[in-house]
This record gives structure tokens, sequence and C-alpha cells, in this order.
């Protein structure tokens, strides 16, 4: 983990803190979970399944889920209710590219390098 990673985010309105996270379902594939602080009360929520990354690539393509609460910026552990296991895999600061808001369920993600070089 880095604490001062930085993760570019494209089309989202401002910058703050972001967190990476590993999630660990029993009997599902992992995915990677996108966590972002942009202020409001709740974080921002984007996913991506491991099997659809592309490989050594820094630049992905995340889903948008439902937002979170903000404990998750900073949770590693298990999950209540069998959902499995979540760790923390980079955590620093996002920013944006373009200046606006995105209007469709995809966000593209370019990950911090040492992210990247892993197959």
């Amino acid at each position: 983990m880095s604490g001062g990673s930085r993760c570019v985010i494209a089309m989202l309105t401002k910058e703050g803190r972001y967190t990476l996270s590993l999630h660990k379902r029993p009997g599902e594939r992992a995915h990677l979970d996108l966590f972002l602080d942009t202020g409001a009360e709740k974080l921002s929520h984007y996913y991506l399944s491991l099997v659809d990354r592309k490989r050594h690539s820094a630049r992905q393509i995340f889903r948008r889920g439902q937002p979170h609460r903000q404990q998750y910026l900073h949770f590693s552990g298990s999950l209540s209710d069998n959902r499995g296991r979540v760790r923390i895999i980079s955590r620093g600061r996002w920013r944006n590219r373009r200046g606006s808001v995105p209007q469709n369920p995809l966000v593209r993600v370019r990950l911090p390098a040492k992210f990247a070089r892993h197959g």
C-alpha cells in the first residue's frame, strides 16, 4: 500500500482521497473496489472484476456501484453477513482530467504504475 500514490479518474468533478481495495467473496471471483471521497456524505464507488481487467495496463474501465459509507476509505478486514474480505491495496489522492460529472455507469481510471506492472 502506498500513501503517496495518485490515481487519475477521467470525468469526475474535482479531487479528493481514494482507496483501491481487493474484495474477495466466498464462491465468487475477486474484484477491485475503488472508493472516492468527493466531499459527499457517502463515498462514490466503482468496481472492476479481475476477469475483465486489462493485464499489464494502467488504464482500466470501472463500473459505477452503490455509494458506500465513509469508513470504507480506511477499512480492511472481514465483512459482516458472509460478504467476504476487503484488503486495501492502494490509497492516495485522485484528481479529475476533464471536470464534468460522468453521465454513464463507466469511468476510465489510470491506476498507479505499480499496480499496472502486475499481470
